[in-house]
């Protein structure tokens, strides 16, 4: 739990690492000069001095140690006449000691922290006033030994620090000009872009995703505030793949207003996972070609007229069907009669309302379909013949009624025949069969009927 809980927040480190990274040199030096001045405080507790000596020893490293934090966090240099007081400060100390090494740790890193801090005319003051010092204490104090070999490696380390520091900033810089570049040409994209940080974060967002998720200018913008679902149903949450490889992802986002829009998104992390770089999310809106696809396939599969399956849905049921079944056809009479007395309006609104009835008199899982002109078909799953003469007979019942069209009352009868995929080889013998049996004129429950 402890681990689930601190991930976030070593993200967010690392993420600020990476957008400023003299400031992160700054915080590693400031924490390793703390250490080393605790490590040359119980050095100088060791030493055989007068405890007033220790005690003014420890508290000038605590003072330098106290500037550096200061020079942290106004983030410049302190004035160079403190700088003047510090070296002043420490060469009392290593007089007062008698011996200069426990200061030589302290030294180095207080001229190296300004070194990887501050530009090299603020470092130059710092470092020679710590030359200076350390010469002074040679001749002040006999016992009091610095070697050159120590003054020139402070002096070409100091040198090789500000120089990375110069590198690290002109690669700041470009990274810089680099991410106003892309955000720049992103914010132009005429399609939605999200770009997240290795946390999940949202660093930007273009104006085509704000318009896309709802998002206005200025408020607080956060993939957790999204709600997506997939293709199954089950809720979809972005921040965690972001960072993950480049993929497609098809979802549906629900806005808290009812409405929805089918978006295919595309992930692109920035940099490898490892490195915990961020992801580019590209948005989109595909409903509109959903909604044309969904149009399409409805067209291709059901009957424009009545709305029901036609007669390649009917053959799909068929085919995929894995349990006994049977088949029914229901054929109208005289419909032809009725077309030429009260016209095709007439008898379009007359084979929408025989659809109609017969998709409310199939009960369970029966699949009614119009297969052209004035010919329905009804598939019962599960069915056996007692079932099927049942369903016949509820299917002829519904003729009983009179049909009321524009206005005009209009009695139809219908023709009924079955076969059982018991009986036949496949889905072709079951449609032969019952349409044989509805042209015989096979008697079922129904006078009327075959």
């Amino acid at each position: 739990m402890v681990s689930l809980r601190l991930r976030p927040v070593w993200g967010k480190v690392i993420g600020s690492s990476r957008r400023d990274v003299l400031r992160t040199m700054r915080l590693i030096a400031l924490v390793t000069l703390v250490a080393i001045n605790l490590a040359s405080m119980i050095q100088v507790g060791t030493l055989d001095r007068p405890p007033a000596t220790i005690a003014n020893a420890c508290a000038a490293l605590a003072f330098v140690t106290m500037l550096r934090a200061i020079e942290y966090a106004r983030r410049r240099p302190v004035p160079v006449w403190v700088d003047a007081a510090e070296c002043l400060a420490m060469l009392a100390v290593a007089v007062g000691l008698g011996d200069e090494r426990p200061l030589l740790g302290p030294i180095f890193l207080m001229v190296l922290y300004r070194a990887a801090t501050s530009p090299a005319l603020r470092m130059l003051p710092l470092a020679a006033g710590y030359v200076a010092m350390l010469i002074a204490a040679t001749v002040i104090e006999p016992r009091i030994t610095v070697f050159p070999a120590t003054l020139v490696m402070l002096a070409v380390v100091t040198v090789m620090v500000s120089c990375l520091r110069a590198l690290v900033l002109r690669v700041q810089e470009q990274h810089r000009s680099q991410r106003a570049l892309l955000d720049a040409v992103l914010r132009r994209l005429p399609f939605p872009v999200v770009v997240t940080d290795p946390v999940g974060a949202v660093m930007m967002a273009n104006p085509a995703a704000g318009d896309l998720l709802g998002w206005s200018p200025g408020s607080g913008t956060r993939l957790a505030d999204l709600r997506f679902v997939g293709l199954d149903g089950r809720p979809v949450d972005l921040a965690a793949v972001a960072g993950a490889e480049a993929s497609a992802l098809e979802v549906r986002l629900l806005r808290p207003g009812g409405s929805s829009s089918d978006i295919l998104i595309e992930t692109v992390p920035m940099g490898a996972e490892a490195d915990g770089a961020g992801t580019v999310f590209a948005l989109l809106d595909v409903s509109a070609q959903r909604s044309y696809e969904e149009s399409l396939h409805h067209a291709a599969y059901h009957d424009a007229l009545t709305g029901l399956p036609n007669r390649a849905m009917l053959w799909q049921h068929l085919n995929a069907s894995v349990e006994p079944y049977s088949v029914l056809l229901v054929d109208l009479d005289d419909f032809k009669a009725i077309n030429d007395t009260h016209g095709h309006r007439v008898g379009d609104e007359l084979l929408a309302a025989v659809g109609h009835r017969l998709r409310a008199a199939a009960h369970g899982r029966a699949v009614v379909a119009r297969l052209g002109a004035d010919e329905f078909a009804v598939l019962c799953p599960g069915a056996d013949r007692a079932a099927t003469e049942r369903s016949a007979a509820a299917l002829l019942a519904t003729f009983d009624r009179p049909f009321d069209l524009s206005g005009k009352r209009v009695f139809v009868r219908g023709t009924v025949g079955y076969g059982l995929s018991a009986d036949a080889a496949d889905p072709d013998e079951v449609m032969a069969a019952a349409d044989a049996a509805m042209h015989r004129g096979k008697p079922l429950a129904h006078p009327r009927a075959a």
